[in-house]
């Protein structure tokens, strides 16, 4: 009689246990998404409560610094402007000026020739403050481009125009005493206001208003540049995520 081998009993409970693999690998990768949806709801808050935090730090003072910047680039675009303008002015004023010093011997009632030594000095000055009044314009031309009124060429500048109108002025006077016989009263007069206003123009623009410009903008970049722990209207530092915040 043949003997068979006893099979093994069914039990209930590992039909109903799950594989271990589910159990290992699935619930670390449930409990992992659970913490990653965590940690990225953790970190929108910190993003949402930043964004809240940082418009109210200092709105005024970045609105003032910004004001004040272009204030202060439109003061300096302006100066730099009327300085080309004024070389413009001082070039066609010197190129008459040669004209005039050129045209006047060969006039039919000119009472001054050629030859004669003032008339020869006249024409001279006025050649040389031309060209000097060329230079100058190709300068100022030069410092509006590159909107800078500092270094060499900014003070070459500066010395360029007080000789020019020093120049010309003399100039003028020596032609209204070689051509129209100009008392010398009347111009030593003429001459001593013009010198007197010249400079105080001069000094003003230069040593006054560019100074101040200059003193401004340096003192507001600054103060933009200044990191945020220096100034009063620092940043509030915020607490790391899962950390407890710093009382207020």
């Amino acid at each position: 009689m043949l003997m068979h081998a006893e099979e093994p009993p069914v039990r209930l409970d590992d039909d109903l246990q799950c594989p271990s693999s589910f159990n290992s690998a699935s619930s670390m990768g449930l409990i992992s998404g659970v913490r990653n949806e965590g940690s990225h709801l953790g970190d929108n808050y910190e993003t949402r409560d930043l964004q809240n935090r940082l418009p109210r730090v200092a709105p005024e003072r970045l609105a003032s610094i910004q004001v004040n910047n272009n204030s202060f680039a439109n003061r300096k675009k302006g100066l730099l402007s009327s300085f080309y303008t004024i070389a413009e002015k001082l070039l066609a004023f010197g190129g008459s000026l040669v004209i005039l010093s050129l045209s006047y011997p060969l006039a039919a009632n000119a009472k001054e020739t050629f030859e004669d030594h003032g008339m020869q000095g006249i024409i001279i000055g006025s050649v040389i403050s031309f060209f000097i009044s060329c230079l100058l314009t190709a300068l100022a031309s030069y410092l509006r481009d590159s909107e800078s009124i500092d270094g060499v060429g900014f003070h070459i500048f500066k010395w360029l125009v007080l000789l020019v109108f020093l120049f010309l002025s003399a100039g003028l006077c020596v032609i209204l005493r070689f051509c129209a016989h100009t008392p010398k009263a009347v111009l030593w007069s003429l001459g001593t206001v013009a010198y007197i206003v010249i400079l105080s123009i001069w000094v003003w623009v230069f040593y006054i208003e560019v100074l101040q410009i200059q003193e401004e903008m340096k003192k507001h970049f600054e103060m933009e540049t200044r990191p945020p722990s220096e100034g009063p209207d620092r940043v509030p530092t915020l607490a790391a995520p899962g950390l407890p915040r710093a009382p207020i």
